[in-house]
């Protein structure tokens, strides 16, 4: 039998946006490694062409009473070992902007550009947690862009988050 779930979807959200913010507020700037492996596939679905690449990642958030501005930087990690001759002169086949701001999706900011379910209560290891599903609104802001070339295309995210009923 299923739990009796401790929130609204409402209730739910002002906290998990609350949390969201607090989180920003503490660590306004990520300074990670990020391995970026692509794959282009013939039509037939076999590759063709593979690329990985490592950068020096820095991503800054900066907020404003009514916005955000997440800025984000790459610089390429050169291979200590030769290059291969397939890898030679060539860039990423595609860059992705905003994944590290993944938790956004619950953020106050973005919260109209997602619908969400209605919450489940679930075991996981043991744990209670909260189990919501989240889906884009086609259209809407998205936290998160695939960049191709010079044009820029929101990330249609859906899926769904575990969240922890004590701290959101």
């Amino acid at each position: 039998a299923a739990a009796a779930v401790p929130v609204t979807t409402h209730d739910l959200l002002v906290r998990a946006g609350r949390s969201a913010e607090e989180f920003w507020k503490q660590i306004q700037a990520v300074n990670c490694v990020e391995t970026v492996g692509q794959s282009r596939l013939s039509r037939q679905g076999k590759v063709v062409y593979k690329l990985q690449s490592v950068f020096d990642y820095l991503v800054m958030i900066q907020f404003t009473p009514d916005d955000l501005v997440l800025d984000e930087s790459r610089a390429v990690i050169p291979r200590p070992e030769k290059k291969k001759k397939a890898d030679e002169g060539k860039v990423a086949l595609a860059i992705t902007n905003g994944f590290p701001a993944f938790e956004l999706i619950f953020h106050p900011l973005y919260q109209s550009s997602f619908e969400y379910s209605e919450p489940e209560m679930v075991l996981a290891d043991g744990k209670a947690l909260l189990l919501v599903h989240f889906r884009h609104v086609a259209g809407a802001r998205s936290p998160s862009v695939l960049k191709l070339k010079s044009r820029e295309y929101p990330v249609e995210w859906e899926g769904s988050a575990w969240l922890d009923p004590q701290t959101y």
